[in-house]
């Protein structure tokens, strides 16, 4: 069996090969980023409002005064974590390292792992509440 000048792929070739396959996978995990944070705020558009207006002074302190200590101090973690976090995405993606985009996703990964603990312990206590409220009643 012999090699055809076709199935010879020159260095340069394999370069361009590499170079468009690698554009073609940045480009289609940008778009899936890019519409996953588009539906995301499509099925949750009062929570991306209230996002956005959670950097005003006034709104902060009323969602402290509502919540539970132990949420608010975990909250107050998570914000500046994620605020942190998105400083460094919106920056520029492009100027971080690939090892640096990895731990930067590594982390975003983590802190929204640890708001869905949260927000499940807050859950709990809250079930918990309405039970000793339903009991407190049926004593009196």
């Amino acid at each position: 069996m012999g090699t055809s000048e076709q199935d010879i792929v020159l260095p340069e070739q394999q370069q361009i090969k590499e170079f468009i396959e690698a554009f073609i996978e940045y480009l289609k995990s940008m778009g899936a980023f890019a519409k996953k944070i588009g539906e995301t705020e499509q099925k949750y558009p009062h929570a991306f409002q209230m996002m956005a207006q959670m950097a005003s002074p006034e709104n902060m302190a009323n969602l402290i005064s509502k919540a539970p200590a132990e949420i608010v101090a975990k909250m107050l973690e998570f914000i500046l974590r994620a605020s942190s976090l998105t400083a460094r995405m919106q920056k520029n993606l492009n100027a971080l390292s690939a090892d640096e985009k990895i731990q930067l996703g590594n982390e975003l990964i983590k802190l929204a792992e640890n708001v869905s603990e949260l927000m499940r312990k807050a859950e709990e206590t809250s079930a918990e509440q309405k039970e000793e409220k339903v009991e407190k009643v049926e004593e009196a």
